[in-house]
C-alpha cells in the first residue's frame, strides 16, 4: 500500500512511473485474476453473463478500502473476500452452499 501511496503521489510530478506502474504490475496482475475468472465461466462453475471487469474490481478494490478503514487486514481476509463475491458470481448454487 506505501508503494501505491508513493506512485500515486508521484502522478503529478512522474506520470510515467504510473504508467509504467500500471502497465508492469496491475495490468498482468488483473490480467491473471481474470484469466481464472474466465475459465470458471467456461467449465461451467461461474455465470456465463459474470460481468469479469466488475468482479475483479470488486476484489482488488475489497483491500484498498480495508486498509483505509484504519483496521488490520485479518488472516482469512482473502477467503472471506473470495466466498462472498464468489457465491453471487456461481450457477446453480443456492447462497451459502459450497
Amino acid at each position: 500500500m506505501a508503494l501505491i501511496g508513493t506512485v500515486l503521489a508521484e502522478e503529478g510530478h512522474t506520470p510515467e512511473l504510473l504508467a509504467l506502474f500500471r502497465s508492469r504490475i496491475v495490468a498482468p496482475r488483473r490480467a491473471m485474476v481474470a484469466d481464472v475468472l474466465r475459465e470458471a465461466c467456461r467449465n461451467g462453475e461461474l455465470r456465463p453473463d459474470l460481468d469479469i471487469e466488475a468482479l475483479v474490481n470488486m476484489l482488488v478494490g475489497s483491500f484498498y478500502a480495508r486498509y483505509l478503514t484504519g483496521e488490520p487486514i485479518p488472516p482469512k481476509w482473502i477467503d472471506r473476500i473470495v466466498d462472498t463475491a464468489l457465491d453471487a458470481a456461481r450457477t446453480n448454487v443456492k447462497r451459502g452452499e459450497r
